[in-house]
């Protein structure tokens, strides 16, 4: 459920059994070679990874209270890492901690979401048009590789994460460090709603794929216009799925 900030969430919503509950190891706690993710990964990266994933996925609903002795027992690895991933996860807005309650699966908030997409529309065509201009080949066959393995079938969650993933790798390539920065936090809010939508409509995990090649393509033949146009539909189209008026629209 997405809660406006004018509208403030009514009480009793969060659901205490989950947090003994939240069967974690059943979302994919593997990366995409299928080593296991805690052999690849410190401990924290890994903790943080499949919270993540299933935060992402929707298998962890919003107003879940996340026990740090439960995931610690579920990930076979102490409170420590568990802390810390619950940290960085509160940074991205995926996690709220609360004094009384501990950490919980945040809501999601339309006011929010939409001014995440007006900035990402602003500032991410222009993003992918010096990313067209700057992006190395090596670079270009890593994005390649993410498409990839998107297309591949991956769940939801393990899917906006490579979504989150390939727009952040492309990003960096705009060889310009404040915008780097920016972007890639609008990115990291940007994908519990992604998930959200992916959640309520899988088959649009489709049309984003079908969108990345397009992107791939022009980045491919170096057109920075292409990248730029494509880039901009890529967005207005995601903020429609979500519900979010086009953003960028004058008033009448």
């Amino acid at each position: 459920m997405i809660q406006s900030r004018r509208d403030p969430a009514p009480g009793g919503h969060i659901e205490e059994s989950m947090a003994r509950s939240t069967p974690l190891l059943t979302y994919d706690a593997l990366v995409a070679d299928g080593t296991p993710a805690q052999g690849r990964r410190t401990a924290h990266q890994y903790v943080r990874e499949t919270l993540r994933r299933a935060i992402l996925g929707r298998s962890i609903p919003a107003g879940s209270r996340l026990v740090q002795a439960d995931i610690a027992a579920q990930l076979d690895v102490s409170t420590t890492p568990v802390r810390e991933a619950l940290r960085e996860l509160a940074s991205e807005g995926l996690v709220q901690v609360d004094p009384h309650r501990g950490a919980i699966v945040a809501e999601l908030d339309l006011d929010e979401m939409r001014e995440i997409y007006e900035l990402r529309l602003v500032l991410e065509p222009y993003c992918m048009r010096r990313a067209a201009e700057h992006i190395t080949p090596d670079e270009l066959e890593q994005a390649e590789a993410f498409h990839a393995e998107m297309a591949s079938g991956a769940d939801v969650g393990s899917w906006v994460e490579l979504n989150r993933r390939f727009h952040g790798h492309l990003t960096d390539a705009c060889r310009n460090a404040r915008l780097r920065t920016t972007l890639h936090n609008l990115q990291d809010a940007a994908a519990a709603y992604v998930g959200l939508g992916l959640h309520q409509d899988p088959e649009e995990i489709v049309q984003g794929i079908e969108d990345h090649r397009r992107l791939l393509d022009a980045f491919q033949a170096r057109d920075p216009e292409e990248a730029a146009r494509i880039t901009e539909q890529h967005l207005l189209q995601a903020t429609g799925r979500l519900g979010i008026p086009d953003p960028l629209a004058r008033p009448a």
